[in-house]
């Protein structure tokens, strides 16, 4: 069984509290799940850690500055990005020892690949595998190539692990929508296990109102070559990270929630995600105990689509602003067995609350499926000042078994590994990954 020792996700900056929480029961009608078939930042003044494993006991912040659970250590996989986003790990690199990371800098308009040769846990080498693209930010590998999700289309090139630099010519194979509220610009890809059907997400155009166009706020699907496109769900607002559940195989999203109601209100959220189903946005949202509202402007418009509502599985605090998600692999051994299946979010960071709130990796635990705890898991990029030195943006699992999180305000990523409940405070700055 595993343990439910949790700080609770909605702590604010400052606060200091430990207590255990579970996501409150709904009685909500839960959805069918869509299944997986079988077959602008600034400089960072964080220091320069590359190659540093640095441990810390619970509780404890290493010379990072950054707070982990026990036995946990976190050091610099890549530096000198420019504002990463979105991770994706290669698959089928035939070199076994390391590992390539393609990662999105959306500002910078490319796609880079890191290259892990030796297997240390620090990149070796930094190439431009794609150029000229408009915001990207989704990338997704299914066939013989690489899909890449501008913030006005989806692209794919031809591709084969190993490649450092793409040679052929990109195919659009849909056209997407943008503009609107913050830009809400990021475009989000994940395949199925068949690679037949890929998924894209996109935000909406505003803050809250009604979308002429579908595919805003939603969850789109369709074929490799973009035939067969199709809405899978909708009234999702700024739905960004989008992963696999591999122990129930269902497709679950985290959700950017409205502005301008307060600053607990309406809750951040992670969610499965159901065909054909609704999640509020614009004309409900739900609260932290999930209770679906009518929206003070919106819900008056539609009371069936209030009704209609689905809460989400884990709210969590507003404004944390919730950008990435992965669950840690079942076959995964690298960290204790209790890790296994459970989800980490990236929190990238509240911009309009009073006190702000985010700026953290938090762990959601799960249990037959279900999330039965929330807790912090990387803390220390907001300070007890109010400032804040990292911005965590995407986080994914790495073939050795380590999470890796990207920070586009410190131009870095991350890499948390486990070495044992006897780490000791900080270690020797030129030591090697285990």
């Amino acid at each position: 069984m595993k343990r439910l020792l949790f700080l609770p996700v909605m702590l604010v900056a400052g606060c200091a509290a430990q207590t255990t929480t579970s996501p409150t029961a709904s009685n909500t009608p839960r959805p069918v799940m869509a299944s997986e078939p079988d077959s602008p930042a600034t400089a960072s003044d964080s220091p320069d850690a590359v190659g540093r494993l640095v441990g810390v006991q619970d509780g404890q912040t290493n010379a990072l500055g950054l707070t982990l659970p026990a036995g946990f250590r976190v050091n610099v996989f890549a530096q000198g990005l420019d504002r990463p986003r979105r991770i994706a790990v290669v698959p089928n690199v035939k070199n076994k020892t390391g590992y390539d990371v393609a990662v999105s800098q959306s500002y910078a308009s490319n796609v880079v690949l890191l290259r892990d040769a030796n297997g240390d846990g620090i990149s070796d080498s930094q190439t431009t595998l794609a150029s000229q693209i408009n915001k990207p930010y989704g990338i997704e590998f299914g066939g013989n190539y690489i899909f890449i999700a501008a913030t006005d289309a989806v692209w794919r090139y031809p591709f084969v692990p190993g490649q450092t630099q793409l040679g052929g010519a990109g195919q659009k194979i849909a056209t997407l929508t943008q503009g609107g509220y913050n830009n809400h610009w990021t475009r989000n890809l994940l395949f199925d296990s068949s690679k037949r059907n890929l998924y894209v997400t996109v935000g909406s155009s505003c803050n809250t109102c009604e979308e002429s166009d579908p595919q805003r706020a939603a969850i789109s699907v369709m074929g490799p070559d973009g035939s067969n496109k199709r809405l899978l769900a909708s009234g999702l607002r700024n739905p960004t990270g989008i992963t696999w559940n591999p122990a129930t195989k269902t497709l679950w999203t985290v959700v950017n929630e409205r502005d301008n109601l307060g600053d607990d209100v309406p809750p951040d959220y992670l969610t499965q995600v159901g065909k054909n189903r609704f999640y509020g946005w614009p004309y409900a949202y739900t609260t932290i105990d999930k209770k679906v509202m009518a929206d003070p402007t919106f819900g008056s418009r539609s009371p069936q689509k209030v009704a209609a509502t689905i809460a989400p599985d884990v709210p969590v605090q507003a404004h944390s602003a919730a950008l990435g998600v992965a669950f840690y692999p079942l076959t995964a051994t690298k960290f204790p067995a209790e890790f296994r299946g459970d989800a980490f979010l990236a929190f990238h960071g509240s911009w309009n609350r009073s006190q702000k709130t985010g700026y953290k990796i938090v762990r959601v635990n799960f249990e037959n499926g279900k999330a039965t705890a929330i807790s912090d898991f990387v803390t220390g990029f907001l300070k007890t000042d109010g400032s804040n030195w990292g911005r965590p943006v995407d986080i994914q699992s790495a073939p050795d078994g380590s999470l890796l999180f990207s920070d586009d305000q410190g131009g870095k990523i991350w890499r948390v590994s486990y070495v044992g409940s006897g780490a000791t405070k900080s270690a020797d700055p030129s030591a090697k990954n285990s």
